[in-house]
């Protein structure tokens, strides 16, 4: 039997691939940036920068596979994350 995705499915997903990307692209940037982010004293270094949003890129990539592919363990896993993104943001 073909799998349902309801709206709201879609639109979850949808919102876990965009954080995977944006997320991606904070890696992509905190490295490509490096000098400036150093040049300016930030309170925080490149590779912090880097390694969480790598983190949050992969956790989302991780949720919206497991939503779209309707594993058992998607809903819990993305709940989990989506918590624990909002407290460290």
């Amino acid at each position: 039997m073909k799998p349902r995705y309801t709206f709201w499915l879609k639109l979850l997903a949808a919102a876990l691939a965009f954080l995977a990307i944006s997320n991606g692209m904070r890696v992509w940037a905190a490295f490509h940036f490096a000098a400036w982010i150093r040049h300016f004293d930030a309170a925080v270094s490149p590779l912090y920068i880097g390694l969480s949003g790598g983190f949050a890129s992969l956790g989302a990539l991780a949720g919206c596979y497991g939503l779209w592919r309707q594993r058992s363990w998607g809903l819990i896993y993305v709940r989990v994350f989506v918590l624990v993104y909002a407290a460290w943001y």
